[in-house]
């Protein structure tokens, strides 16, 4: 009992040491994610899909359970991957953040991801939201359905994510008599407030582009951003990390999302000019092997207990940063089938279980 208390005692001052919400003793990288109301300790796999080809151009492996940070770091990687100066992203609801569309915005990223609805208990109690209010921009004030106006109050104020925002608020006169109060105060409400972001110029041009093809590009991001997933988990029976640690399972997923893509390739271009391109390039067979299995990277013949190739140093053979690129002898065939940039990428994140929080390192458990 007194070793379970010191060694309880001593995970404690880990936590408090790393500034961590949450320690495993089996797998040092893994988080306990919730997905379809279980939760389970794993990582939160994020890929990007070209609209045409639907290869996997951007992926990367993750301990966070929240997509809404992935956005734009995924979108930049899928632009500086396919070489475009712009690009279309869409992605679903878990991804909606507005400085990532903000960042987008600045990056010559265009957003499609569906914004959430904090106002839903509102709506069900009758009362009106944000959205029932009208803004200004000439007189910078917002106008609520009684036609008051709401003015901007002095300063800004910065909330505890960081964000920027002015508040804009009702003249406790008019509030007081006005007819529709009940449906916008509280009992103990005395006026109005609205807070706005000093960037909501990107949230009303994001929500225009919603209002015109929302409904449309997520029709197609279901068709395609899913699809690897499904392929890989029923075809491949790929449906759980076989190793721990940051290091050899990004080495992992970029071998596994690296053999989709090379399938995706032949069926795009055909065994037949595959052989021919090869033919051309004057690769010798081994060679092509190698460049494949390897991610362009060279691999040592030392390998550890669980069986991923390492390099002489100790490394991975596929470090972070080559997850999911395509290597350079099917860059050149890809873009002349292609003839020009894909129209779009489509975002998902798949959750690989890992080990059990326990002492047993070796079980492995939970759908995906």
């Amino acid at each position: 009992m007194r070793q379970r208390r010191a060694a309880a005692a001593a995970d404690l001052a880990t936590l408090a040491d790393s500034g961590e919400g949450q320690l495993s003793r089996t797998d040092p990288d893994a988080r306990l994610l919730a997905k379809h109301g279980q939760i389970v300790a794993g990582y939160n796999v994020q890929i990007a899909v070209d609209a045409k080809h639907k290869l996997i151009v951007a992926s990367e492996v993750v301990n966070d359970g929240n997509d809404s940070g992935q956005f734009h770091a995924m979108a930049q990687a899928a632009k500086q991957a396919l070489g475009v100066a712009a690009l279309t992203a869409v992605a679903d609801t878990g991804y909606y953040n507005g400085e990532a569309l903000k960042a987008c915005e600045d990056d010559a990223i265009t957003a499609y991801v569906p914004p959430r609805d904090p106002e839903q208990r509102l709506k069900e109690q009758g009362r009106f939201g944000v959205a029932d209010f009208r803004y200004d921009a000439a007189a910078d004030l917002y106008r609520c359905p009684a036609n008051a106006e709401l003015r901007p109050m002095r300063g800004q104020k910065r909330k505890t994510s960081g964000k920027r925002v002015v508040r804009y608020a009702s003249r406790q006169a008019v509030c007081r008599i006005c007819p529709l109060r009940a449906r916008c105060l509280g009992t103990s409400g005395k006026h109005r407030e609205i807070e706005r972001w000093v960037h909501e110029d990107v949230i009303e041009r994001h929500r225009a582009r919603m209002h015109i093809a929302g409904e449309d590009m997520m029709r197609r991001r279901k068709a395609l951003a899913e699809h690897p997933f499904g392929t890989l988990k029923c075809r491949a029976g790929y449906r759980h990390f076989l190793v721990r640690g940051f290091a050899k399972v990004r080495g992992e997923w970029s071998l596994m999302a690296l053999c989709y893509n090379f399938s995706r390739v032949l069926s795009i271009l055909g065994l037949d000019r595959w052989l021919t391109i090869v033919s051309i390039s004057t690769l010798h067979a081994s060679a092509v092997l190698f460049l494949f299995f390897g991610a362009t990277h060279s691999l040592s013949r030392n390998r550890d207990r669980s069986g991923l190739p390492n390099r002489a140093d100790g490394a991975t053979a596929c470090p972070r940063g080559t997850i999911a690129k395509i290597p350079h002898f099917l860059a050149q065939p890809l873009r002349a089938a292609r003839g020009q940039a894909p129209a779009g990428i489509y975002f998902g994140n798949g959750y690989r279980p890992e080990f059990i929080l326990g002492p047993r390192a070796a079980r492995t458990r939970g759908p995906v």
